[in-house]
């Protein structure tokens, strides 16, 4: 008796659910193709580069010094007298300590850079989802990824683009 009173019960509330549901308007929006596509988050990469940019040269021009002298000393380690070859030892462990701090400064400077920056643009697609779902007059906007399934006429990627447009 109450297993079949539970049955009916989880029936019951299913169906008013789905009825809820039903009532609803839901838009869906590909929050993979709002990165890949916007105008924003390619300016925010292109900004990224340019502001890191020099940071990179630096560790490139390090590294390649580091590697020059570890050449120099894989080659020259059994013919150099004591003093240059230590001379040279120091200076390649003073080079690969400096490489580590910079790279560990760079990356995380970056990493601060890029929350920065994502924030702002997550903060740009809610606004702009608020904006088309205000306009077409929906209760829930979802992530594409977080559905199994819906239909195309579901979808608000293309609005939201849009708008996020309107507003750069």
């Amino acid at each position: 008796m109450k297993k079949t009173i539970g049955i009916v019960l989880a029936g019951v509330l299913t169906l008013s659910s789905a009825g809820l549901l039903a009532e609803s308007n839901i838009g869906v929006l590909d929050m993979d193709k709002v990165v890949s596509e916007s105008s924003q988050a390619k300016q925010i990469k292109t900004d990224m580069e340019k502001q890191f940019a020099p940071q990179k040269e630096k560790i490139t021009a390090l590294s390649k010094s580091f590697a020059a002298d570890m050449k120099d000393y894989q080659k020259n380690k059994l013919t150099m007298s004591k003093t240059d070859l230590s001379a040279l030892e120091k200076k390649m462990q003073g080079e690969q300590s400096d490489l580590q701090t910079l790279q560990a400064k760079v990356q995380q400077d970056l990493q601060t850079a890029q929350n920065k920056k994502m924030n702002e643009f997550l903060d740009s697609v809610k606004d702009a989802s608020k904006t088309v779902a205000a306009k077409d007059k929906l209760d829930v906007v979802l992530p594409m990824n977080a559905t199994v399934w819906s239909k195309d006429s579901l979808d608000i990627t293309k609005d939201v683009l849009s708008a996020m447009d309107d507003k750069s």
